[in-house]
């Protein structure tokens, strides 16, 4: 139990290192795509979901404010990568949001 709570807080600080270091509307993407993930594994659609935190838990989350978080929406949006009402997420293109990120 212990190894699996290590490899867990391993992960998370290398994401955390990793989030940190790319521009806000990036870990946005990044985190979204995270979400996806998670719930692809879950069993979950993985395209549509609904948010579980509010857009200031988010922005806390991801140091940012929660001002930059719907500004950033709002171009991922505009960008034809997500469409976003009331915390539910499509992800209209996965293969925009990756071109998106690696581009950082």
């Amino acid at each position: 139990m212990y190894t699996l709570m290590s490899d867990v807080i391993r992960k998370n600080k290398a994401r955390y290192y990793q989030i940190s270091q790319v521009h806000a509307d990036v870990r946005l993407a990044m985190f979204i795509q995270d979400l996806s993930r998670r719930f692809s594994l879950q069993g979950y659609s993985p395209q549509a979901f609904r948010l579980l935190m509010a857009r200031g838990d988010i922005a806390n989350y991801l140091a940012m404010v929660p001002e930059t978080i719907s500004r950033k929406i709002k171009r991922l949006e505009k960008g034809g990568i997500i469409r976003f009402s009331h915390r539910f997420i499509t992800v209209q293109s996965p293969e925009k949001l990756n071109t998106f990120i690696s581009q950082a």
